[in-house]
């Protein structure tokens, strides 16, 4: 399991929509295919926030988004479905921790 709490994550992420959604993106994509790819490893699941914006795709309110057989995405509902910047995360963890 990865956790990735900041920018847009999804299958198919649109790099540069949000000012937070860049190189780490890509990189928790690739290392959690890469894993998933593992005979040894039976699932991977990458973490997220769950978040509804009119701007972003609609796609990030979905509590699941599956990537391949092994891999999905799991989205959690914080209670604040709007899209936080990465500055604006730490008010949100205890709510995210508990849901």
């Amino acid at each position: 399991m990865s956790i990735a709490l900041g920018g847009c994550i999804s299958a198919c992420p649109e790099y540069g929509i949000t000012q937070d959604t860049g190189g780490h993106i890509a990189y928790i994509l690739g290392e959690m295919i890469a894993l998933a790819e593992r005979d040894d490893v039976a699932s991977a699941e990458i973490v997220t926030r769950l978040f509804d914006c009119a701007a972003l795709d609609r796609k990030h309110a979905e509590i699941r988004e599956d990537i391949s057989d092994k891999l999905m995405i799991t989205r959690i509902d914080s209670g604040n479905r709007n899209y936080l910047a990465k500055e604006k995360l730490a008010a949100d963890r205890a709510a995210f921790t508990a849901a």
